[in-house]
This record gives structure tokens, sequence and C-alpha cells, in this order.
């Protein structure tokens, strides 16, 4: 009845057969737990859902080369499996790597079509579509980012590389310098249009 503040543990009391004396005090055992509601579960692979905080979703691939991000509710966890209660049916095929990429991809998609077919006042600028990072490594028209969460894109923190759409936006930045920089959709690939350095190397 009581949980430990400092380590957000439970004691609870079960019984074991110990026949051969295999279980003995303090001794560590991985305990797995089924009530009486115990049903068969539609599982995936845990590392198959993305979780931005606000929603999980799954990136679901017809088998003919396209790919549709789908909400999910996630039940269970165990063993590195996942149970979906909504928002998938058994059969489909879900992406297990690489999916995060397909899920950006169609969000900046998104973004773009909203900023495109939605009306703006005159007199209020147009969302751009910015994060800022700090510069891990450079390469010939390429630049790896440890950026912070880009909320229009459902983006959290991460740190991932990023083509430059003309190797002059990485002109005068170096390693370490902190940048703001902003993004666009050429052809298939989410690229970096412009960066400008906000801080420089620690």
């Amino acid at each position: 009845p009581e949980l430990k503040a400092e380590t957000r543990t439970l004691r609870v009391r079960i019984e074991l057969p110990n026949r051969d004396g295999r279980l003995r005090p303090g001794l560590y055992a991985r305990v797995a737990l089924a009530g009486p509601d115990a049903r068969p579960a539609l599982l995936v692979p845990s590392d198959a859902v993305i979780d931005s905080g606000r929603r999980r979703v799954v990136i679901v691939a017809d088998g003919q080369g396209r790919f549709t991000p789908a909400e999910v509710r996630v039940g269970a966890e165990r063993d590195g499996r996942s149970e979906i209660v909504a928002g998938l049916r058994e059969g489909q095929q879900v992406v297990v790597s690489g999916q995060f990429m397909i899920d950006a991809e169609a969000s900046l998609h998104g973004v773009l079509a909203r900023m495109a077919s939605t009306p703006k006042p005159a007199s209020a600028p147009a969302p751009a579509l910015e994060g800022v990072g700090v510069v891990k490594a450079i390469a010939p028209g390429s630049v790896t980012l440890a950026h912070q969460p880009i909320v229009a894109l459902n983006w959290p923190a991460m740190t991932m590389p990023f083509t430059l759409m003309s190797p002059s936006a990485a002109q005068g930045i170096r390693v370490g310098d902190t940048v703001r920089f902003s993004l666009m959709l050429h052809g298939d690939d989410i690229m970096i249009e412009s960066m400008r350095r906000i801080g420089g190397a620690q």
C-alpha cells in the first residue's frame, strides 16, 4: 500500500514454487504477470512506434512503395513488442527502420500544403520552417546538427544529418557553432536552405 518515493517501487507478495531451491532471498528475477483478462493482442515491434509526446504513430507500407502515417493507441509493452489497441488491423505491414524520416517528410509535406492553402492577412508574416541547433560535423554538401525541437513538424530534439541545398549555406559556419536554419522540401529530400550563426563554438 505504500510507494517508495526514492525508487518509485512498490513491494508485493507472490507465491512461487521453488522445489529445486533456485530462488533465494536477495536474488533478482524477471516476473511476467497475466491477469484474468489476458487476451490475444495485435503486436508490432516497439521500434516501429514513433512517440512525439503528443501522439504515437506507425508508418504503414502498402507493399507498392507507398507509406502512410497511422496514429495508434498503444497498450501493454513487453520484450520489445507493443500492443496496438486502435489504429491498425491485422496483416498490415509497418516500417521498423527509417520510419522517423518518413514521418518527418510527411509532416513537412503537410505543413507546406497548409502554408500554401491557408490565406494569410497581408500584415502577418508567413510561418517559417526554422530550427536552432549546434553544428556537430560539416561535410561537402551536408551538415550534422544537434537541433532543438521543431514544433511545426512535431520533431523532438535530436542529432541528425541534413543535405544542403547549396554549399554556400555553410559558408563561415564551423563545428561547434550554434545556428538558426531554415528547411525546404526539395524532391523527396528535406534540405537546409540557409543557416545563420547565432553563437560561437565553445
